[in-house]
């Protein structure tokens, strides 16, 4: 990794493991509770989780959606010589955006509750300038 070298840090540690472990199981725990766990203080988790986050380890901390929620994946073409702009326009619609080979250029994972609201996200898409083709897929199971 080189992140943690250029920066002077260093790789994360077994305890830095355990506290992602439990950050991805659960990451509303608040630093105490962690704490608790791993039979350490309170400031030390938070010292460490600064830290995670400083070195880009911890990127964000988010939300797993319940099945009342479905979800789908938008495939994406665009202009190449658009890439950035393309990009950069994506952040403002809801999604995890991905690169990716192949016949598309992007991935678009997306999490909806009715047809509505997915159709409104395709729509925002192919409304960009760069935009070339979507395909949608809708997981099933």
């Amino acid at each position: 990794m080189e992140h943690y070298t250029d920066k002077g840090l260093s790789k994360p540690d077994e305890k830095d493991i355990q506290i992602l472990n439990i950050l991805k199981k659960n990451s509303r725990l608040t630093n105490t509770e962690i704490a608790r766990i791993l039979n350490l203080s309170e400031g030390t988790i938070r010292k460490r989780i600064n830290r995670l986050m400083e070195t880009g380890t911890i990127k964000r901390f988010t939300i797993e959606l319940g099945r009342s929620y479905n979800e789908a994946i938008i495939l994406i073409k665009y202009t190449h010589s658009e890439k950035l702009a393309v990009l950069s326009q994506l952040k403002d619609i809801p999604g995890s955006t991905y690169e990716i080979s192949g016949k598309n250029d992007l991935a678009m994972l997306v999490d909806f509750h009715d047809l509505e609201y997915l159709n409104d996200i395709v729509d925002r898409i192919r409304s960009l300038e760069s935009v070339k083709d979507t395909e949608t897929l809708i997981r099933l199971k």
